[in-house]
């Protein structure tokens, strides 16, 4: 197939790893143009990165050093990426912390249209053709570009993660782009907050165990820790349960929170309100745990489980130690 016009592709590596966002978004160029893109890798590692992009399918791999990109200031990546690429061009990258915050300023500086969360990917008539969930996921949008460059960014886990082929390496080109030296602002320290040990990115987890108002407090979340300690997953949070400061912002799913889309989404003692099923609706499979029967999150779930999430999560955690043969 071929592409109209000029595919870039940016990835982020991150400690040693291209993210798993960045992985699909390298997926889902391949299958748009059969492989005739650009890969920009910016993080630490030129060999880890650029192996990984490669493993994944990328052909034309290139470098920029960028450490903790994601802490970097915007404006600032914004304007080294713009620099890279050059002219016209159709830019995909993962809608990860990074790819929000740079992404519509990357377009702006390529005169390009911007699409957020895109979720499907096609060429129709020679024409590149973006579609994304509107009006909190209740329905698709067909998006054509009218302009020659435009930037998207792919909701992660909406387009598969490519088999990682074994001994795969590539040739990187290193680039040492200018840094700009007009910034608006500049960020001079980043302050990390503490997260329990063992925390799952909720945009990169494939599994994702969430709390709402029914977990009851900030201890309510132990037995939820514990099940996404057995599962690998990452725990979530309704925008509820954040605002009663039962947990951390940086745990909150929905219209403004995170827009994940695991492989499995449980659901705990959350109502299911329209804002909160905007940012998990699409996830492959949904189990839902509430007391109350009449609970819309029923209505999304494929399946249900009436009953006291702090008497339901122990036995399932239990039952999934003993399925997987942890202790």
């Amino acid at each position: 197939m071929a592409f109209p016009g000029k595919l870039v592709v940016i990835a982020e590596e991150v400690s040693g790893e291209v993210r798993k966002g960045s992985l699909q978004t390298i997926h889902a160029a391949n299958e748009l143009s059969g492989g005739d893109f650009r890969c920009i890798v910016i993080g630490e590692s030129k060999e880890h990165g650029g192996d990984q992009a490669a493993a994944a399918g990328a052909k034309n791999v290139e470098f920029i050093a960028l450490p903790n990109a994601s802490d970097h200031n915007a404006e600032s990546v914004a304007k080294v990426l713009s620099d890279t690429i050059g002219g016209d061009a159709v830019v995909l990258m993962s809608h990860s912390d990074l790819g929000a915050d740079v992404g519509p300023r990357l377009a702006a500086h390529l005169n390009g249209a911007y699409m957020s969360e895109v979720t499907g990917l096609t060429v129709e008539d020679g024409k590149p053709i973006f579609k994304r969930p509107i009006y909190a996921g209740k329905a698709l949008e067909r998006v054509e570009i009218l302009s020659n460059s435009a930037v998207a960014t792919l909701r992660p886990n909406a387009f598969p993660t490519p088999e990682m082929a074994s001994g795969a390496s590539a040739q990187v080109v290193e680039l040492t782009p200018n840094t700009p030296a007009d910034l608006k602002s500049i960020v001079k320290d980043i302050v990390k907050k503490a997260t329990e040990d063992g925390d799952v990115e909720l945009t990169e987890a494939d599994i994702i165990v969430s709390g709402g108002m029914g977990v009851g407090g900030s201890e309510g979340y132990k037995p939820l820790r514990e099940l996404c300690k057995v599962l690998g997953a990452a725990l979530g949070a309704s925008r509820a349960a954040v605002h009663a400061d039962y947990i951390d912002p940086d745990h909150q799913v929905g219209q403004t929170g995170k827009t994940v889309s695991p492989g499995l989404y449980i659901a705990c003692g959350i109502s299911g309100a329209i804002q909160h099923q905007a940012g998990m609706r699409t996830s492959k499979c949904i189990v839902a745990i509430n007391t109350d029967p009449g609970a819309p999150i029923f209505q999304l779930a494929h399946f249900g489980i009436v009953g006291d999430l702090h008497e339901v999560v122990p036995i399932l955690t239990e039952e999934f130690k003993k399925v997987l043969g942890k202790s």
